[in-house]
C-alpha cells in the first residue's frame, strides 16, 4: 500500500511539473546564486557497466577549482532509479550549490529495482578513484529526498556506513531500519503541508532515532510543500537551502 502511495505521489509531482508549464529538465531550485553559473561540470563518467548497460555519473567542481587538492563530497542519491536524474533541472542546481560553496557534487544515473546496488557500486567507484577526482574520501555525505530516502538512507545507515559521514533527508523517510549508527550527522527537513503518510514515515524515523541517541536535527518547514525546493520560492525556502548547504559544509 505504501509504494503504491508512492507511486502515486511521484506522479502528481511529474503532473504539477507539466501543468506549471516548465519542463522538468529545465526547472530548477528556487535558490540561485552568481557562482552557480562558474561551476566546473565533467558529464558521464562511467562507473559501472550491467550487461549492456553503462551507468554513468556527473561530477561538479567549484569554480577556477586546480584540481591539486581534495574536497568533499555529497552525492545526490537516485533512489527511485532512473537514467534521466542528473539531467534534471533541480539535480543539476543542487549540485552547482554545493559547487559554488566549496565542495565537490554527483548526480548519477541507477537502475530500477536496482538502486541500491547501484548506490552501493558508486559509491564504491568514487572511493577507489578519489585520488583522480580529488575527492577526500574521508569526507563524503548524501543528500536525499522523497521515495529516494527508503534507498539513501539504507545506504548511510546500514551497507555503506563506511563511507557515508553525513546525510541529509527532504521530505521522505525509510521503511524502518533497526539498530541506528550513532556517527551519522543528519538534517531531515519536514515539509509541514506534505502528504500525511510521508510525514509520518518521517516522523517514525525521528522517534526511532531519539530513542537510540543519533545525531539528528529537524528543519520542520511548517509551510513547506513536497519538492518545495523546486516549487516554493520564498525566502524561508531559500533560508532551509542554505542552511542545508551549511551543514554539509
Amino acid at each position: 500500500k505504501s509504494m503504491k502511495k508512492i507511486v502515486l505521489l511521484l506522479a502528481s509531482i511529474s503532473c504539477l511539473v507539466v501543468c506549471s508549464g516548465q519542463d522538468i529538465f529545465t526547472r530548477g531550485l528556487v535558490y540561485q546564486a552568481p557562482e552557480m553559473k562558474k561551476v566546473i561540470i565533467k558529464e558521464k563518467i562511467t562507473y559501472r557497466n550491467v550487461n549492456d548497460t553503462a551507468l554513468s555519473f556527473d561530477i561538479y567542481y567549484p569554480p577556477s577549482f586546480n584540481f591539486k587538492k581534495r574536497l568533499p563530497l555529497v552525492v545526490f542519491n537516485n533512489g527511485v532509479g532512473g537514467m534521466e536524474i542528473p539531467r534534471w533541472g533541480i539535480y543539476k542546481d543542487w549540485a552547482k550549490v554545493i559547487a559554488a560553496n566549496g565542495m565537490i557534487a554527483v548526480n548519477y544515473q541507477s537502475r530500477n529495482g536496482r538502486t541500491l546496488e547501484d548506490g552501493e557500486a558508486l559509491l564504491d567507484y568514487l572511493v577507489k578513484s578519489a585520488a583522480q577526482l580529488s575527492i577526500d574520501a574521508g569526507k563524503i555525505g548524501l543528500w536525499t529526498c522523497s521515495a529516494n530516502a527508503r534507498t539513501g538512507m539504507r545506504l548511510a545507515y546500514k551497507t555503506r556506513p563506511e563511507v557515508i559521514k553525513a546525510l541529509v533527508v527532504y521530505y521522505g523517510g525509510p521503511d524502518s531500519l533497526g539498530q541506528l549508527r550513532q556517527n551519522l550527522p543528519t538534517l531531515m527537513v519536514r515539509a509541514g503541508l506534505d502528504a500525511q503518510f510521508i510525514n509520518q514515515k518521517l516522523e517514525d524515523f525521528l522517534q526511532e532515532a531519539l530513542q537510540q541517541d543519533v545525531r539528528i536535527e529537524l528543519v520542520n518547514y511548517l509551510n513547506g510543500i513536497h519538492a518545495f525546493d523546486a516549487f516554493t520560492n520564498t525566502d524561508e525556502s531559500k533560508e532551509v537551502i542554505i542552511k542545508t548547504v551549511k551543514f554539509l559544509e
